[in-house]
């Protein structure tokens, strides 16, 4: 299949991230020679951003009409291939969209995944922003999506607001989770070995949990305190390693790991009652432990919640 042409790939200087705003493209519609794909299996259908080193594209089948999105990666490989893999033993996990395939096409790695909606930071910044019982409402149906992953046995290592979007189809208004090019397999033998093997990070330094700062590696602890910090990202909290570069020495890892000790304990949470219990939760689990899901769950819909609801 297609040809895709260097200058896609290019990121702006302006913008960190690219966002998706609906009827409003990021960048020109590419012309017919920047994306061809051969026997005419699949044609462009629009940009939908960027993911790291790759391009995401919405693609249609002209055999049967159905939609699917395209992940294109032209750097190494390797992080295309651990997706796959992924994708792939997660088959059937409610909340991860479905794969079909990949190949290699002029130099690039192609994911075909199901097509999915708006991302949920998109959502937000076209929504001005989230209420504390809207975030408190998603909470629980991201809890979900994770427990389904751990399930199957895989760890996402970069769980982020970016990396949840909305489903598209049959799966219209249900939150799914994508971005597994820095997922692992889950340890499940050797108690302690997770804590005691080190390994460079991974993941996206703003979202990791503490744990992953000290090169341990990730466990499904992790990515609940991952969704902690989404979570107080949702509600506009900025926290204070906000601000600091993306960690690439391990002076920078631990400089974050002393914040994120030292800053996510204290009163700064007290109003957050809900996400400083499951911080809590989070941070007493060894990284052996299976995480009770529904307890964590429950934090979201008890008497308190319910009574802000009712407001």
């Amino acid at each position: 299949m297609g040809s895709f042409k260097s200058k896609l790939f290019k990121k702006s200087e302006e913008e960190d991230r690219l966002k998706l705003i609906p009827n409003s493209p990021l960048f020109p519609t590419p012309e017919e020679e920047d994306i061809a794909f051969e026997n005419n299996k699949l044609r462009f259908d629009g940009l939908i951003g960027r993911e790291g080193c790759a391009i995401l594209v919405r693609v249609i089948s002209n055999s049967t009409s159905d939609q699917y999105v395209l992940k294109v990666e032209c750097s190494s490989t390797s992080a295309a291939e651990i997706e796959s893999e992924m994708y792939s033993k997660l088959y059937g996990a409610k909340g991860v969209p479905v794969f079909y395939t990949n190949w290699i096409e002029n130099g690039c790695t192609v994911l075909q995944i199901d097509n999915y909606g708006v991302k949920l930071t998109d959502f937000i910044e076209l929504k001005g922003g989230l209420s504390r019982v809207e975030v408190y409402k998603l909470a629980p149906q991201m809890i979900a999506i994770l427990e389904e992953v751990h399930k199957k046995g895989v760890i996402h290592g970069d769980v982020k607001t970016s990396n949840f979007v909305f489903g598209m189809g049959h799966n219209a208004g249900e939150l799914q989770l994508i971005g597994f090019n820095h997922a692992e397999n889950a340890i499940t033998h050797d108690e302690g070995f997770c804590d005691k093997f080190k390994r460079i990070p991974r993941g996206t330094g703003y979202y990791l949990s503490a744990n992953l700062h000290r090169y341990c590696h990730g466990s499904p602890r992790d990515d609940l305190e991952s969704l902690v910090y989404c979570l107080l990202e949702m509600l506009g909290i900025q926290l204070p390693w906000t601000m600091m570069r993306e960690p690439q020495s391990f002076v920078d890892h631990q400089m974050m790991f002393q914040m994120k000790m030292g800053n996510t304990s204290g009163a700064g949470l007290c109003e957050f009652v809900p996400i400083q219990e499951m911080l809590g939760m989070c941070r007493a689990l060894t990284c052996q432990e299976k995480p009770n899901y529904d307890e964590v769950k429950q934090l979201f819909s008890c008497p308190y919640v319910r009574a802000m609801r009712e407001v």
